[in-house]
Protein backbone atom coordinates (compact mmCIF):
# COMPACT_ATOMS: atom_id res chain seq x y z
CA UNK A 1 0.00 0.00 0.00
CA UNK A 2 2.90 2.36 -0.64
CA UNK A 3 0.87 4.04 -3.38
CA UNK A 4 -1.98 4.68 -0.94
CA UNK A 5 0.37 6.79 1.12
CA UNK A 6 1.48 8.85 -1.87
CA UNK A 7 -1.81 9.14 -3.71
CA UNK A 8 -0.86 11.99 -6.02
CA UNK A 9 2.23 10.39 -7.56
CA UNK A 10 2.34 6.81 -6.29
CA UNK A 11 -0.86 5.72 -8.01
CA UNK A 12 0.45 6.70 -11.42
CA UNK A 13 3.74 4.92 -10.80
CA UNK A 14 2.01 1.80 -9.51
CA UNK A 15 -0.34 1.72 -12.50
CA UNK A 16 2.62 1.78 -14.89
CA UNK A 17 4.38 -0.90 -12.84
CA UNK A 18 1.43 -3.29 -12.90
CA UNK A 19 0.67 -2.61 -16.56
CA UNK A 20 4.27 -3.38 -17.49
CA UNK A 21 4.03 -6.66 -15.55
CA UNK A 22 0.82 -7.55 -17.40
CA UNK A 23 2.37 -6.67 -20.75
CA UNK A 24 5.20 -9.08 -19.99
CA UNK A 25 2.90 -11.83 -18.71
CA UNK A 26 -0.80 -11.50 -19.46
CA UNK A 27 -1.55 -14.41 -17.12
CA UNK A 28 0.01 -12.74 -14.04
CA UNK A 29 -3.06 -12.66 -11.79
CA UNK A 30 -1.44 -10.66 -8.98
CA UNK A 31 -0.58 -7.86 -11.40
CA UNK A 32 -4.19 -7.69 -12.56
CA UNK A 33 -5.31 -7.46 -8.92
CA UNK A 34 -2.75 -4.74 -8.28
CA UNK A 35 -3.96 -2.80 -11.31
CA UNK A 36 -7.54 -3.11 -10.04
CA UNK A 37 -6.48 -1.74 -6.66
CA UNK A 38 -4.83 1.25 -8.33
CA UNK A 39 -7.99 2.02 -10.29
CA UNK A 40 -9.99 1.86 -7.05
CA UNK A 41 -7.54 4.30 -5.53
CA UNK A 42 -7.90 6.62 -8.53
CA UNK A 43 -11.66 6.62 -7.97
CA UNK A 44 -11.32 7.31 -4.25
CA UNK A 45 -8.92 10.20 -4.84
CA UNK A 46 -10.85 11.60 -7.84
CA UNK A 47 -8.00 11.28 -10.31
CA UNK A 48 -10.73 10.69 -12.91
CA UNK A 49 -14.49 10.26 -12.97
CA UNK A 50 -15.03 7.60 -10.30
CA UNK A 51 -17.46 5.54 -12.39
CA UNK A 52 -14.86 5.19 -15.17
CA UNK A 53 -12.07 4.26 -12.77
CA UNK A 54 -14.26 1.70 -11.01
CA UNK A 55 -15.30 0.14 -14.32
CA UNK A 56 -11.60 -0.33 -15.11
CA UNK A 57 -11.10 -1.81 -11.65
CA UNK A 58 -13.96 -4.23 -12.25
CA UNK A 59 -12.45 -5.46 -15.51
CA UNK A 60 -9.00 -5.92 -13.95
CA UNK A 61 -10.40 -7.69 -10.87
CA UNK A 62 -12.41 -10.06 -13.06
CA UNK A 63 -9.25 -10.92 -14.99
CA UNK A 64 -7.39 -11.56 -11.75
CA UNK A 65 -10.01 -13.95 -10.39
CA UNK A 66 -10.40 -15.76 -13.69
CA UNK A 67 -6.67 -16.41 -13.68
CA UNK A 68 -6.46 -17.30 -9.97
CA UNK A 69 -9.76 -18.05 -8.19
CA UNK A 70 -7.87 -18.25 -4.88
CA UNK A 71 -6.28 -14.80 -5.01
CA UNK A 72 -7.14 -12.79 -1.91
CA UNK A 73 -6.24 -9.46 -3.50
CA UNK A 74 -8.59 -10.23 -6.37
CA UNK A 75 -11.50 -10.72 -3.99
CA UNK A 76 -10.62 -7.51 -2.20
CA UNK A 77 -10.60 -5.50 -5.43
CA UNK A 78 -13.88 -7.03 -6.60
CA UNK A 79 -15.47 -6.35 -3.21
CA UNK A 80 -14.39 -2.70 -3.49
CA UNK A 81 -16.08 -2.55 -6.89
CA UNK A 82 -19.23 -4.20 -5.58
CA UNK A 83 -19.36 -1.74 -2.68
CA UNK A 84 -18.69 1.45 -4.62
CA UNK A 85 -19.79 0.83 -8.22
CA UNK A 86 -22.55 -1.78 -7.99
CA UNK A 87 -23.87 -0.90 -4.51
CA UNK A 88 -24.18 -4.62 -3.86
CA UNK A 89 -23.31 -4.76 -0.18
CA UNK A 90 -24.13 -8.44 0.20
CA UNK A 91 -21.69 -9.43 -2.55
CA UNK A 92 -19.10 -7.00 -1.19
CA UNK A 93 -19.39 -8.48 2.29
CA UNK A 94 -18.89 -11.97 0.88
CA UNK A 95 -15.86 -10.79 -1.06
CA UNK A 96 -14.18 -9.09 1.88
CA UNK A 97 -14.78 -12.09 4.13
CA UNK A 98 -13.33 -14.40 1.47
CA UNK A 99 -10.28 -12.16 0.99
CA UNK A 100 -9.62 -12.01 4.73
CA UNK A 101 -10.06 -15.79 5.07
CA UNK A 102 -7.51 -16.34 2.31
CA UNK A 103 -5.09 -13.75 3.71
CA UNK A 104 -5.82 -12.49 7.24
CA UNK A 105 -2.97 -9.97 6.87
CA UNK A 106 -4.57 -8.19 3.91
CA UNK A 107 -5.10 -4.83 5.54
CA UNK A 108 -6.82 -3.29 2.49
CA UNK A 109 -9.60 -5.86 2.79
CA UNK A 110 -9.95 -4.97 6.48
CA UNK A 111 -10.25 -1.30 5.54
CA UNK A 112 -12.89 -1.88 2.88
CA UNK A 113 -14.85 -4.22 5.12
CA UNK A 114 -14.73 -1.70 7.97
CA UNK A 115 -16.15 1.01 5.70
CA UNK A 116 -18.90 -1.33 4.51
CA UNK A 117 -19.85 -2.27 8.07
CA UNK A 118 -19.89 1.38 9.12
CA UNK A 119 -22.18 2.28 6.22
CA UNK A 120 -24.56 -0.40 7.50
CA UNK A 121 -24.45 1.02 11.02
CA UNK A 122 -22.56 -1.99 12.38
CA UNK A 123 -20.06 0.20 14.16
CA UNK A 124 -18.65 -2.18 16.77
CA UNK A 125 -17.70 -4.71 14.10
CA UNK A 126 -16.37 -1.94 11.86
CA UNK A 127 -14.09 -0.74 14.64
CA UNK A 128 -12.79 -4.27 15.22
CA UNK A 129 -11.94 -4.71 11.55
CA UNK A 130 -10.29 -1.30 11.28
CA UNK A 131 -8.27 -1.85 14.44
CA UNK A 132 -7.12 -5.26 13.22
CA UNK A 133 -5.91 -3.64 10.02
CA UNK A 134 -4.10 -0.97 12.02
CA UNK A 135 -2.42 -3.60 14.18
CA UNK A 136 -1.18 -5.32 11.02
CA UNK A 137 0.61 -2.13 9.95
CA UNK A 138 0.69 0.44 12.77
CA UNK A 139 2.40 3.03 10.57
CA UNK A 140 -0.07 2.79 7.69
CA UNK A 141 -1.62 6.25 7.34
CA UNK A 142 -4.65 4.83 5.55
CA UNK A 143 -5.49 2.26 8.20
CA UNK A 144 -5.04 4.73 11.03
CA UNK A 145 -7.41 7.13 9.30
CA UNK A 146 -9.98 4.42 8.58
CA UNK A 147 -9.86 3.49 12.26
CA UNK A 148 -10.48 7.16 13.11
CA UNK A 149 -13.31 7.41 10.57
CA UNK A 150 -15.34 4.49 11.89
CA UNK A 151 -15.09 5.92 15.40
CA UNK A 152 -16.13 9.36 14.15
CA UNK A 153 -19.30 8.04 12.53
CA UNK A 154 -19.93 5.82 15.57
CA UNK A 155 -19.93 8.92 17.77
CA UNK A 156 -16.60 8.32 19.54
CA UNK A 157 -15.35 11.75 18.55
CA UNK A 158 -12.51 12.08 21.05
CA UNK A 159 -10.86 8.81 20.04
CA UNK A 160 -11.30 9.70 16.38
CA UNK A 161 -9.52 13.02 16.95
CA UNK A 162 -6.71 11.32 18.88
CA UNK A 163 -6.15 8.82 16.06
CA UNK A 164 -6.06 11.64 13.52
CA UNK A 165 -3.45 13.48 15.56
CA UNK A 166 -1.43 10.28 15.84
CA UNK A 167 -1.57 9.87 12.05
CA UNK A 168 -0.50 13.46 11.49
CA UNK A 169 2.46 12.92 13.82
CA UNK A 170 3.64 10.32 11.33
CA UNK A 171 2.97 12.56 8.32
CA UNK A 172 1.66 16.07 8.96
CA UNK A 173 0.77 16.48 5.28
CA UNK A 174 -1.64 13.52 5.15
CA UNK A 175 -4.86 15.15 3.92
CA UNK A 176 -7.30 12.45 4.98
CA UNK A 177 -6.35 12.65 8.63
CA UNK A 178 -6.28 16.46 8.61
CA UNK A 179 -9.75 16.70 7.11
CA UNK A 180 -11.18 14.17 9.53
CA UNK A 181 -9.58 15.92 12.49
CA UNK A 182 -11.33 19.11 11.40
CA UNK A 183 -14.65 17.30 11.19
CA UNK A 184 -14.15 15.73 14.61
CA UNK A 185 -13.35 19.10 16.15
CA UNK A 186 -16.52 20.55 14.61
CA UNK A 187 -18.51 17.68 16.07
CA UNK A 188 -17.10 18.42 19.52
CA UNK A 189 -17.99 22.12 19.10
CA UNK A 190 -14.36 23.25 18.93
CA UNK A 191 -15.18 25.35 15.93
CA UNK A 192 -12.32 27.82 15.87
CA UNK A 193 -9.77 25.02 16.11
CA UNK A 194 -11.63 23.01 13.46
CA UNK A 195 -11.58 25.88 10.99
CA UNK A 196 -7.87 26.41 11.61
CA UNK A 197 -7.14 22.74 10.89
CA UNK A 198 -9.25 22.71 7.73
CA UNK A 199 -7.72 25.94 6.50
CA UNK A 200 -4.31 24.27 6.70
CA UNK A 201 -5.53 21.49 4.43
CA UNK A 202 -7.15 23.78 1.87
CA UNK A 203 -4.32 26.31 1.58
CA UNK A 204 -2.68 24.84 -1.49
CA UNK A 205 -5.94 24.73 -3.45
CA UNK A 206 -5.04 21.25 -4.72
CA UNK A 207 -7.20 19.31 -2.24
CA UNK A 208 -10.74 20.01 -3.43
CA UNK A 209 -12.26 17.82 -0.72
CA UNK A 210 -10.58 19.91 1.99
CA UNK A 211 -11.80 23.06 0.27
CA UNK A 212 -15.39 21.77 0.29
CA UNK A 213 -15.13 20.73 3.94
CA UNK A 214 -13.76 24.16 4.81
CA UNK A 215 -16.68 25.80 3.00
CA UNK A 216 -19.04 23.73 5.16
CA UNK A 217 -17.14 24.77 8.30
CA UNK A 218 -17.24 28.45 7.33
CA UNK A 219 -20.97 28.18 6.66
CA UNK A 220 -21.85 26.74 10.06
CA UNK A 221 -19.57 29.19 11.88
CA UNK A 222 -21.38 32.23 10.46
CA UNK A 223 -18.81 32.97 7.76
CA UNK A 224 -21.28 32.60 4.92
CA UNK A 225 -19.49 34.96 2.53
CA UNK A 226 -16.24 33.04 2.94
CA UNK A 227 -18.08 29.78 2.24
CA UNK A 228 -19.64 31.24 -0.91
CA UNK A 229 -16.23 32.48 -2.05
CA UNK A 230 -14.85 28.95 -1.79
CA UNK A 231 -17.78 27.56 -3.76
CA UNK A 232 -17.01 30.10 -6.48
CA UNK A 233 -13.42 28.85 -6.54
CA UNK A 234 -14.62 25.25 -6.78
CA UNK A 235 -17.02 26.15 -9.58
CA UNK A 236 -14.18 27.71 -11.58
CA UNK A 237 -11.96 24.71 -10.86
CA UNK A 238 -14.61 22.40 -12.29
CA UNK A 239 -13.74 23.50 -15.83
CA UNK A 240 -10.32 21.83 -15.49
CA UNK A 241 -10.65 19.17 -12.79
CA UNK A 242 -13.27 16.83 -11.42
CA UNK A 243 -14.83 18.48 -8.38
CA UNK A 244 -16.54 15.74 -6.32
CA UNK A 245 -20.25 16.59 -5.95
CA UNK A 246 -20.69 14.64 -2.71
CA UNK A 247 -18.36 17.06 -0.98
CA UNK A 248 -19.96 20.04 -2.71
CA UNK A 249 -23.24 18.80 -1.27
CA UNK A 250 -21.72 19.00 2.20
CA UNK A 251 -20.87 22.66 1.66
CA UNK A 252 -24.44 23.36 0.54
CA UNK A 253 -25.81 21.57 3.61
CA UNK A 254 -23.75 23.94 5.74
CA UNK A 255 -25.24 26.89 3.87
CA UNK A 256 -28.77 25.54 4.37
CA UNK A 257 -29.28 25.15 0.61
CA UNK A 258 -30.80 21.68 0.72
CA UNK A 259 -32.16 21.88 -2.83
CA UNK A 260 -28.65 22.26 -4.26
CA UNK A 261 -27.34 19.64 -1.84
CA UNK A 262 -29.77 17.06 -3.23
CA UNK A 263 -28.86 18.05 -6.78
CA UNK A 264 -25.20 17.42 -6.02
CA UNK A 265 -25.96 14.13 -4.28
CA UNK A 266 -27.93 12.93 -7.30
CA UNK A 267 -24.90 13.71 -9.47
CA UNK A 268 -22.68 11.89 -6.97
CA UNK A 269 -24.86 8.82 -7.42
CA UNK A 270 -24.56 9.00 -11.19
CA UNK A 271 -20.79 9.44 -10.94
CA UNK A 272 -20.55 6.58 -8.43
CA UNK A 273 -18.63 8.74 -6.00
CA UNK A 274 -17.03 6.32 -3.52
CA UNK A 275 -18.12 8.45 -0.54
CA UNK A 276 -21.82 8.61 -1.40
CA UNK A 277 -22.90 5.94 1.10
CA UNK A 278 -21.48 8.10 3.89
CA UNK A 279 -24.52 10.36 3.57
CA UNK A 280 -26.29 7.91 5.88
CA UNK A 281 -23.73 8.02 8.69
CA UNK A 282 -21.79 11.30 8.56
CA UNK A 283 -23.36 13.53 11.25
CA UNK A 284 -22.82 16.63 9.10
CA UNK A 285 -25.56 15.42 6.76
CA UNK A 286 -28.12 15.20 9.57
CA UNK A 287 -30.05 18.29 8.32
CA UNK A 288 -31.06 16.30 5.22
CA UNK A 289 -32.64 13.37 6.95
CA UNK A 290 -36.03 14.87 7.74
CA UNK A 291 -36.51 15.74 4.07
CA UNK A 292 -38.59 13.27 1.99
CA UNK A 293 -35.93 13.40 -0.70
CA UNK A 294 -33.48 11.83 1.71
CA UNK A 295 -35.62 8.69 2.03
CA UNK A 296 -35.66 8.43 -1.76
CA UNK A 297 -31.88 8.80 -1.88
CA UNK A 298 -31.36 6.21 0.85
CA UNK A 299 -33.64 3.77 -0.99
CA UNK A 300 -31.68 4.30 -4.20
CA UNK A 301 -28.46 3.50 -2.35
CA UNK A 302 -30.00 0.55 -0.52
CA UNK A 303 -29.34 2.18 2.84
CA UNK A 304 -31.46 2.65 5.92
CA UNK A 305 -33.13 6.07 5.88
CA UNK A 306 -32.86 6.24 9.69
CA UNK A 307 -29.24 5.79 10.87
Amino acid sequence: YHWQRTADTGAAQARLFFQEAIDRDHTFAAAWAGLAAVHVLRAEHYHELPRLALEKAREAAEHALQLDPGLAAGYQAMADVERMLLWDRRAARTGYVRAIALNPSLEGARAGYAKLLANEGRFAQAIREADTGRELDPRCLTMNTVSAWVRYVAGDIDTAADLCRHTLEMDESYAGARRLLGAALLASNRRKEAVHVLEGGAQSGRDLVSTSWLAHAYAITERRDAALDLLTVLDRTGSDRYVPPFHLALAHVGLGDLDQAFIELARACEDREPAIANVAIDPRFAPLRADPRYSELAARLGLSSHP
